[in-house]
């Protein structure tokens, strides 16, 4: 009974072990898209302004970091992806 009770909690310490980096790294990516979808949001309403297309070298700048910043979002949205299923295939795993 008493091998048995160490044997689960190392386990247990295991699956921590694996799942808490995983879930800080969500974590911090989560925190990281916000801020570009804030940009990202930031910038089309910039873009929607009529009075922007007066300048072609503030358009032509808005419409490159647009351009940047929706293929970082990108990115990190599929970087959340892998991250989910990697923390459901550690909990599923080591039940």
């Amino acid at each position: 009974d008493r091998a048995r009770k160490k044997r689960e909690a190392e386990q247990r310490n295991k699956i921590y072990a694996a799942l808490k980096p995983k879930e800080e790294e969500y974590k911090s990516t989560e925190l990281e898209l916000s801020t570009l979808l804030t940009r990202q949001d930031e910038l089309e309403k910039m873009l929607c302004d009529s009075k922007i297309y007066e300048n072609s070298k503030i358009i032509s700048d808005l419409l490159k970091e647009f351009s940047e910043v929706k293929d970082e979002t990108e990115k990190y949205i599929e970087k959340l992806s892998v991250l989910e299923l990697e923390i459901s295939n550690l909990k599923t795993n080591n039940k």
